[in-house]
């Protein structure tokens, strides 16, 4: 089986490895908070028409590597996952943890040729 996707005029294969991490790296991304994450960005994922080839989400960092079809702009994507991570008061009712509401630190993209 071809890594290649075709579409009616293309054939491609564009693969993005996106990592991002709560700001200070503090270690929140466990339990019911983690589940989370893992669910809003395959939904997140799905509801944009890609395809997510690994997703892991450490304690203090989220690990994922996106297939990304040419007609969807990557910017857009990045700022979905950052943007819904941002709902940190969700995220702060499912937590138990002392902190203020989780805040994001920078998003970070490798492209994989």
């Amino acid at each position: 089986m071809s890594r290649f996707k075709k579409q009616s005029h293309t054939i491609w294969f564009c693969e993005y490895h996106v990592v991002w991490c709560p700001k200070y790296r503090y270690r929140v991304l466990a339990g019911k908070v983690k589940e989370e994450v893992e669910l809003c960005v395959r939904d997140q994922t799905q509801q944009m028409e890609c395809e997510v080839v690994e997703l892991n989400v450490q304690a203090d960092h989220v690990h994922l590597v996106v297939l990304i079809p040419p007609k969807v702009r990557i910017s857009p994507v990045c700022s979905a996952f950052h943007r819904f991570s941002l709902l940190a008061e969700e995220a702060k009712r499912i937590a138990t943890i002392a902190l203020n509401p989780i805040s994001w630190g920078a998003l970070v993209l490798y492209i994989r040729a």
